[in-house]
């Protein structure tokens, strides 16, 4: 049985972007893969279909201005999570350093204390 949306695609679209920001919002990433996929065919619809009105036009134009911010915002997050957790890496692995005689050796982290950051 194929489903077939009696929305418009206009109203599709603005529907899938709601949810993506909805996901995004509540940190559920792992759905967005699939909203993805259904905003392709939303995309497929709206351009076969008929030219919808400036005023569709411009509710459209914002909703999806409003989901780049988010997803803008989201990636700028798991960006920020990506670097602390290399520099918390960084400071449990030690370092390493060379004697005189210039040979490595590694010298073990002393009692890392980890700064709690918002």
């Amino acid at each position: 049985m194929i489903f077939k949306s009696t929305k418009s695609p206009t109203a599709e679209l603005r529907d899938l972007l709601g949810a993506t920001r909805a996901r995004l919002a509540q940190g559920h990433l792992q759905g967005l893969q699939d909203l993805g996929a259904r905003h392709m065919k939303a995309l497929e619809r709206f351009i076969s279909g008929p030219v919808p009105s400036e005023a569709e036009l411009l509710k459209l134009k914002t909703e999806a201005q409003a989901t780049e911010a988010m997803i803008l915002a989201a990636r700028e997050g798991l960006q920020a999570a990506r670097r602390r957790l290399a520099e918390i890496e960084r400071e449990l692995s030690g370092w390493k350093a060379y004697d005189k005689t210039g040979q490595r050796s590694e010298v073990a982290a002393s009692r890392v204390t980890l700064e709690r950051k918002a």
